[in-house]
């Protein structure tokens, strides 16, 4: 069943040559791909109505013998053009209901981050923020959390040099506000990157070439598409990516519940890069 659904929706039809070219534009309207552009059922009778018994030649000639040849390898040409933007839309479509739920994940396990904070260190306080952002206050230092609406959905040929399959993505940093003012973060791609089977959260930190300075997350998909290839872009890799869901999750936390400690006591420092 499932081979019958994907020729329906996706598939080009066997093209009906040797038949009747009348026959073959006919049934290339009705298996087009987009229920709103196929013709009506009215329109169908009227076809076969005034067309008369498929198999006799037209009677007008050869000149309408050869047009109608013409028209029909049109309607092929069409059906083949509107099946490839069926599978387009199939495919931006489902992209979309995964980023959505690659966000719900996301939120879900920063929640449990700060609800772990929280139930540790009394003193810490979560504070609304407008749009998609997600802070946690401890002291001078404080995790914020950004889903931006550029990150909702990342086109699938967004990470052409590593090859990276890119769905959607985020940023997180934490900030010492006390001095030495610091911040460290890292950008947090949902991906599937060509090493492995399946779409996860990964953790990436980025450096600037020019500059010393902790690791930071980059909002320019370019930039990060740059830097992941390893050429010669403003940035590299601080640490290359890791999975931070599911059985990562652990790791995650006390990775950021650790920065955060440090920030709160003002020890976070310039480190020794890359971190990898």
């Amino acid at each position: 069943m499932d081979d019958y659904k994907a020729q329906h929706v996706q598939k080009d039809p066997p093209s009906l040559s040797g038949h009747d070219a009348r026959l073959s534009t006919l049934v290339s309207m009705m298996l087009r791909k987009t229920p709103g552009v196929r013709p009506s059922i009215e329109r169908v009778i009227s076809i076969l109505t005034e067309t008369g018994r498929f198999g006799v030649p037209v009677s007008e000639g050869p000149g309408f013998q050869c047009l109608s040849s013409a028209s029909a390898r049109i309607m092929t040409a069409e059906a083949e053009k509107e099946a490839k933007a069926q599978a387009a839309r199939m495919e931006a479509e489902a992209r979309q209901r995964a980023a959505s739920e690659a966000r719900s994940i996301l939120h879900h396990l920063i929640e449990e981050l700060f609800r772990r904070i929280q139930a540790t260190a009394l003193s810490a306080e979560i504070r609304q923020r407008q749009g998609e952002e997600m802070v946690i206050v401890l002291g001078q230092a404080y995790i914020l959390v950004c889903l931006p609406e550029q990150f909702a959905v990342i086109k699938a040929d967004s990470f052409p040099r590593p090859r990276w399959d890119v769905l959607s993505g985020a940023t997180i940093v934490v900030v010492q506000t006390q001095k030495p003012e610091f911040g460290w973060g890292s950008s947090l791609w949902y991906a599937k990157l060509p090493s492995e089977r399946d779409y996860r959260w990964h953790e990436v930190g980025y450096m600037d070439r020019s500059a010393l300075e902790g690791p930071k997350p980059l909002v320019n998909i370019q930039e990060a598409d740059e830097a992941a290839a390893g050429g010669k872009g403003s940035y590299r890799f601080a640490f290359r990516p890791k999975p931070i869901d599911d059985e990562d999750a652990h790791s995650f936390f006390n990775e950021w519940a650790h920065l955060l400690a440090k920030g709160a006591q003002g020890e976070l420092r310039q480190p020794k890069l890359p971190l990898d």
